[in-house]
């Protein structure tokens, strides 16, 4: 800590070979606040000025060793140090041939031995004075150049903030276009597709019925053949379906909701899921106590239980047999409703986004049209709510469905 006080203090240079007068000038000047570097040989002095900034240097004229001819000149010939104040001491103040040694080695003062310890002093607190001023105004200076420098910053963040917020705007401008754009092509796509592509499929629908009814068709070809075909018209009728479904989640702007009782809407999907559960020797465990009633769309939780529902069973895996949880608790400012399964699973770090995409399926050696939880998110998100999942590979899945009360 002593150490770090002396490098930030003032620092003054005695030179001298008299050990005993270096004291005493040590112990006059100790009441300054200021750092003392003192040696008694001239060829200790290059060391010194080469590693320090000194703003006094007292040089005894009668020097050993190196004289002090040697070490003015060595402090003239230093860019560094060659502006550094130099106070000669000389043996005796009548002595003119020393006092014009002194001033001839470049020095701005003499002092006679002994030295007077108020002149010494008053003399080293005028040049202390001179550079805490001039420290003092390149303070200022820096201090003023960094507020500039800061003012100037300010400015440029200024603008940049201006030119961000324009971007921004025009950004905001531009995706509220694109999304009235996309909705107006959803909604020609979703024309399209209700009127111009369900005509075809109902002409094909019609003549497959003529060849299911035609006992003549007797081939097992044939028969996969309009199977297959049976299969692929359904398909494509679910996906019109699911179409017309996004675009109207799209176009409207409120639902009529109410509370809704879990349970009543819970039988009806059962009910529909019937041969599905049958087939699938599903056990399906229900727990609806700690919250019962959930805020909702009536149409729509039960697009939602089917959904969850029929993927569980979906993707049921062929080493245990199938269990489902349904169950719905009250949790910071939500009904959550939670349907966890044993299944397959899904590896939620790769395939989170098929989960939630449109037109995408995480397993695809299964029937779907990559659409039904895509539309559940959507509508939640029309009533403020979310759907998480939480799932690992070969343990099952866990939907949780988060409904704002």
């Amino acid at each position: 800590m002593e150490e770090v006080d002396k490098e930030n203090l003032p620092k003054i240079l005695i030179i001298d070979s008299d050990d005993e007068h270096l004291e005493s000038l040590k112990k006059i000047l100790s009441k300054l606040k200021v750092s003392i570097y003192e040696i008694n040989s001239g060829d200790k002095a290059f060391s010194l000025l080469l590693r320090h900034e000194f703003i006094l240097i007292l040089l005894d004229v009668k020097m050993l060793g190196m004289d002090a001819q040697e070490i003015a000149q060595l402090i003239l010939d230093n860019k560094k140090n060659n502006h550094i104040p130099v106070i000669c001491m000389t043996t005796n103040n009548k002595d003119e041939s020393q006092i014009n040694q002194g001033y001839n080695l470049s020095a701005i003062d003499c002092l006679s031995k002994p030295i007077n310890k108020d002149i010494l002093l008053s003399k080293v607190e005028i040049f202390l004075h001179c550079f805490n001023k001039e420290k003092k105004g390149e303070k200022e200076k820096i201090q003023e150049e960094l507020v500039n420098q800061l003012e100037e910053k300010n400015r440029e963040l200024q603008k940049s903030q201006l030119a961000a917020l324009n971007m921004m705007e025009d950004a905001n401008e531009a995706r509220a276009a694109l999304v009235k754009l996309q909705a107006k092509e959803l909604e020609q796509f979703a024309y399209t597709a209700t009127h111009d592509l369900k005509t075809p499929i109902n002409n094909i629908e019609s003549y497959l019925t003529f060849l299911k009814k035609d006992t003549t068709i007797n081939s097992e070809k044939s028969l996969i053949a309009i199977e297959w075909i049976d299969k692929s018209v359904d398909h494509c009728k679910k996906l019109i379906q699911n179409l017309v479904t996004v675009v109207k989640i799209k176009e409207e702007s409120s639902f009529d909701i109410s509370s809704i009782d879990v349970g009543s809407i819970l039988k009806t999907v059962l009910g529909l899921l019937q041969s599905e559960i049958k087939q699938s020797k599903a056990r399906i465990n229900v727990d609806f106590k700690r919250c019962p009633k959930i805020r909702y769309s009536v149409p729509h939780l039960e697009s939602l239980l089917l959904n969850l529902l029929s993927n569980a069973i979906k993707y049921r895996s062929s080493n245990r047999a199938l269990e489902i949880n349904i169950s719905t608790v009250n949790e910071d400012g939500y009904s959550l409703l939670s349907v966890q399964d044993n299944g397959i699973g899904i590896n939620v770090n790769r395939d989170r986004e098929k989960v939630f995409g449109l037109f995408k399926r995480a397993h695809k050696d299964t029937d779907g049209t990559g659409m039904g939880i895509y539309i559940v998110n959507e509508t939640l998100k029309k009533f403020g709510g979310k759907i998480e999942l939480k799932s690992e590979v070969d343990k099952g899945a866990t939907f949780m469905v988060y409904f704002k009360h």
